[in-house]
């Protein structure tokens, strides 16, 4: 896979936020150099960490949906929630995540 193989919908850039009075520059560290750029090959990776998220999701949704007679916006809800306390991405990767998970079950 290529870096055009990243979806249009998904989001651009990585947001970060450092606390204090003082400016920062957030930068990736790869390969032992530092770069400001996080497009390209961190957006795909990025990409590839959100997709893989959002295709185990599958399972824990139905689980969810089986262990409850609740919608499937509830269902979705309490899965974004759930991730949201993990951190594992930010605001704007799960609402792609969430969008996906609703793709990949066809709700």
């Amino acid at each position: 896979m290529e870096t055009n193989d990243v979806p249009d919908d998904f989001p651009f850039g990585i947001s970060a936020v450092v606390p204090g009075a003082q400016p920062k520059l957030c930068v990736i560290r790869r390969a032992g150099k530092y770069f400001a750029d996080h497009e390209g090959v961190s957006r795909r990776e990025r990409w590839l960490l959100c997709e893989d998220l959002a295709s185990q999701l599958v399972i824990v949704a139905v689980k969810h949906g089986r262990g409850r007679p609740s919608s499937h916006e509830e269902t979705l809800q309490c899965i974004r929630l759930a991730v949201a306390r993990k951190d594992w991405v930010s605001t704007a990767e799960l609402n792609w995540v969430i969008s996906r998970l609703r793709q990949l079950l066809a709700w």
